[in-house]
């Protein structure tokens, strides 16, 4: 574990100790069947939890899978809203046993600063930010929304209403993620389109805790 690595966890750690409340709390669990072709190659889970005042939402994604040789990857991503607006987040991709990157999004009361492994935090020209990729899997983007948060990248990819219930989301030119809502707005299927390859990912549980 290298000494940059260590502080950030530090940081990370100290951070939801100080500003998450404990005690009673209200939390989703969504779990997502990922599937390439006809074949799972993996597993989406998604947790949010409510709070007074605060929601902390947990994303871990497990692939593997084997194409002449065995893959196995791992992403994290974690978002605290305080107030409605983000406040926090962290990712982290590992692939087989090496971490190939890792991000941080600070709100500092003035602003947001966007740091990855390496190298220095950036302030961010961002107004503050109400929804994130965090939040795709759990409510449906407002009806006006243009743009959705990436916490990984540190900046906002567009966003499109392609009918009811549905939105694409665009990393990248010639890349999409396609989002399917029930009436709840919960996500319910995510189709991706990364140009050479393409998967999906289907809700198959959903659990809520009071």
């Amino acid at each position: 574990m290298t000494d940059g690595y260590r502080i950030m966890l530090m940081l990370s750690f100290a951070y939801v100790l100080a500003f998450f409340p404990t005690g009673e709390a209200c939390s989703q669990r969504l779990e997502y069947e990922i599937i390439s072709g006809n074949s799972p190659i993996g597993v989406l889970t998604a947790v949010r939890s409510d709070s007074a005042g605060f929601t902390c939402y947990r994303l871990t994604t497990k692939v593997r899978y084997k194409f002449i040789f065995d893959y196995k990857i791992d992403f994290l991503l974690k978002a605290d809203y305080k107030d409605k607006a983000l406040s926090y987040a962290f990712t982290e991709d590992v692939v087989g046993n090496k971490t190939k990157h890792r991000s941080e999004t600070h709100w500092t009361g003035r602003g947001y600063s966007f740091r990855q492994l390496g190298e220095e935090a950036q302030p961010l020209d961002l107004n503050r930010i109400g929804y994130s990729v965090a939040k795709l899997y759990f409510e449906a983007p407002p009806a006006n929304a243009l743009y959705v948060y990436s916490e990984k990248h540190g900046k906002n990819f567009p966003l499109k209403r392609l009918g009811p219930h549905k939105y694409q989301m665009s990393p990248k030119k010639g890349q999409t993620n396609v989002y399917d809502f029930d009436a709840h707005g919960r996500c319910k299927k995510v189709s991706v389109n990364r140009g050479v390859t393409s998967f999906v990912m289907r809700l198959k549980s959903s659990v809520s805790k009071k």
